[in-house]
């Protein structure tokens, strides 16, 4: 008569699992509600701030890009891009995201040297005219959520002052 003993053990275990687990799906239904698919420049805005990146201007580029140009509290300036967008309201429907930073060297300045001196797995370094530029792309297929977007702009600012302090170590930046 050991049986019913065994069912009720069972039982038991189903119910203190179902009672663990329900919890993880309800979070999990909680996340999913708040991934973004998209690029919304008002929350873009939102996390910038709660960064606490003075905001210098936004708009949209010569491409039809939408950007907002940012000041971070060392005083960097960078740009984000909506990329991707869809034509109807650029500021609101973008696939991707773009962080930039510019660094623009003094004339003495030997540009392959200086980039030769920079190296970041998390970021492409490029040549662009006597600039030489940092940037990061962000792609949103699949979703992300609104921290994980913040935590990305705030790594690639990090990452963007250290270049500057890098640079200027060297001399090589225009005044």
């Amino acid at each position: 008569m050991r049986l019913p003993a065994v069912y009720a053990a069972i039982a038991s275990a189903t119910l203190s699992l179902a009672l663990f687990v329900s919890p993880a799906y309800a979070q999990d239904a909680q996340a999913q509600d708040k991934m973004m698919k998209a690029l919304d420049f008002g929350e873009l805005k939102g996390a910038a701030d709660e960064l606490e990146y003075t905001l210098a201007d936004e708009g949209v580029d010569e491409d039809g890009d939408y950007y907002l140009e940012l000041q971070s509290d060392s005083g960097l300036m960078f740009y984000l891009y909506g990329a991707g967008c869809s034509e109807d309201d650029a500021a609101k429907d973008c696939l991707g995201l773009n962080m930039i930073a510019s660094f623009t060297l003094n004339d003495e300045a030997d540009a392959h040297e200086v980039m030769d001196s920079i190296s970041y797995a998390f970021m492409k370094i490029y040549r662009s005219g006597d600039d030489i530029k940092a940037s990061r792309y962000l792609i949103f297929d699949g979703g992300i959520t609104r921290e994980n977007m913040k935590e990305n702009v705030s790594v690639f600012v990090q990452i963007a002052d250290s270049i500057w302090e890098q640079l200027a170590g060297l001399e090589v930046l225009a005044d």
